[in-house]
């Protein structure tokens, strides 16, 4: 039984932490291989973890960001979400949402 993170030690938490860490970051590797680490509207290729975001074709199809589910979701339930999506660079993200006609405040609270 795996035990809650409150109750780990120093040490326990630091492996629980470090393996989360690489498992995130092999998810993210993953994803961004299978569009070639290219940015879908601009073309723009970037190997750094973490540079792209992926956008929702469909907002009202969207059942949670990503980013957020890389930490907890196995990766078949990542990729069925990743699925609605287009990976974008963060200029071409925001300007997605700008054409959406979002305010840059309301663009802010989406992260």
């Amino acid at each position: 039984m795996t035990k809650r993170v409150a109750d780990m030690t120093e040490e326990e938490y630091e492996r629980h932490r470090q393996g989360r860490l690489r498992r995130r970051r092999e998810k993210q590797q993953a994803l961004f291989s299978m569009f070639d680490y290219t940015c879908q509207n601009c073309g723009i290729i970037e190997e750094t973890l973490g540079f792209f975001e992926f956008h929702h074709k469909d907002p009202h199809n969207k059942d949670k960001e990503v980013g957020s589910m890389l930490n907890s979701a196995s990766f078949e339930t990542v990729l069925k979400e990743v699925e609605k999506c287009i990976m974008l660079c963060p200029n071409c993200h925001k300007r997605e949402h700008l054409k959406e006609n979002m305010t840059l405040s309301e663009l802010r609270s989406t992260r």
